[in-house]
């Protein structure tokens, strides 16, 4: 029950295989000329066929290039009552990130402090993004938002060149379960030309009781609230459509309407390979882009009219749009 209410801690403990969990930070410097998304996280794949191991992947929005730094599985450590995660020499909590990641191909090593967080709204019955379905002990995979926005201070060392992050901006989240979804589309910005203003939004096909439905978490941060679209609230994805070169889509919920437009990359190479949990192993791709664009535009009903109160596009936007996303508009 402790876990459950603070989705940010580790959730493995006692799992043996057929289990993955991962943080996902998102860094973006103030200049915006780099961009990083650091991913650590542990493996627990089916037996010897695949016994698994820690990892901490990173990928470079600048070189455009995605790296996996491995290590042993018994490399990884948690703190049972906080998030505090180490992988080797690196450690890893919603305070800082301390990494020291190296090998033949890549040089990354530095620490970095993250303050004056924008937490995901939660409640007793509501304890993070997943609301309600937090409780429920079957779900595939479990999805935790843990901060919407915060500050950076600090630096890194990259491939010899020292990068100044302070004065810019991140975002942090984490997965963990058995396996990500058949379909999804993911997506997060906090680079609006309104300060403060942050979007992330998840639809997915989720496994349930021996069929399935499309799920969806949307969060967006503008004005100092987090406006949660989300089925548990009462939330309805009114339409969905997947096309080459952009994903639409229009939330509603009771007064509010949130209408985004997610800008595709045009070409293969602005999407970069990383790797994904399938029945607890790293063995699945995942195609995802830290420099794509997007639009967002967020109405209010008053009487009998809709008013608009934010447009704005943005950039430096994470997105993935992978497997048959068709299924995500099946009732």
């Amino acid at each position: 029950m402790h876990n459950i209410l603070h989705p940010e801690r580790y959730h493995g403990f006692g799992r043996r295989s057929r289990y993955f969990e991962g943080w996902y930070y998102k860094i973006v410097d103030a200049s915006e000329r780099h961009i990083l998304a650091v991913i650590p996280g542990i493996s627990l794949g089916d037996g010897a066929a695949d016994p698994g191991g820690a990892f901490v992947q990173v990928l470079d929005g600048v070189s455009g290039g995605a790296h996996w730094f491995g290590f042993p599985r018994d490399a990884f450590r948690a703190a049972r009552r906080s998030f505090d995660v180490t992988i080797g020499p690196n450690s890893f909590s919603a305070r800082h990130l301390h990494v020291d990641l190296a090998d033949s191909g890549r040089r990354i090593r530095g620490e970095l402090a993250f303050l004056n967080h924008v937490p995901w709204p939660r409640s007793l019955l509501s304890p993070g993004a997943m609301g309600p379905f937090s409780f429920v002990p079957f779900m595939e995979c479990y999805h935790g938002v843990l901060s919407m926005d915060y500050d950076i201070v600090g630096r890194l060392e990259v491939d010899g060149a020292r990068v100044d992050f302070t004065g810019g901006r991140g975002y942090l989240e984490k997965d963990w379960g058995t396996s990500f979804p058949q379909a999804w589309i993911w997506a997060q910005t906090n680079h609006f030309a309104a300060p403060r203003t942050s979007l992330m939004l998840s639809v997915a096909r989720v496994p349930w009781l021996g069929g399935s439905f499309t799920g969806f978490i949307t969060g967006f941060l503008h004005d100092g609230v987090v406006r949660v679209f989300a089925p548990y609230n009462g939330s309805r994805l009114e339409h969905l459509s997947v096309h080459p070169d952009r994903v639409d889509l229009r939330f509603v919920r009771g007064r509010l309407r949130l209408e985004v437009v997610l800008y595709r990359p045009e070409t293969p190479a602005g999407n970069r390979t990383l790797r994904s949990p399938v029945a607890g192993a790293m063995q699945g791709r995942v195609a995802e882009s830290i420099r794509a664009r997007a639009t967002a535009g967020l109405w209010e009903r008053r009487g009998s009219d809709w008013e608009q109160v934010f447009a704005g596009d943005a950039r430096h936007v994470g997105l993935e749009v992978m497997g048959e996303t068709g299924i995500l508009n099946r009732k």
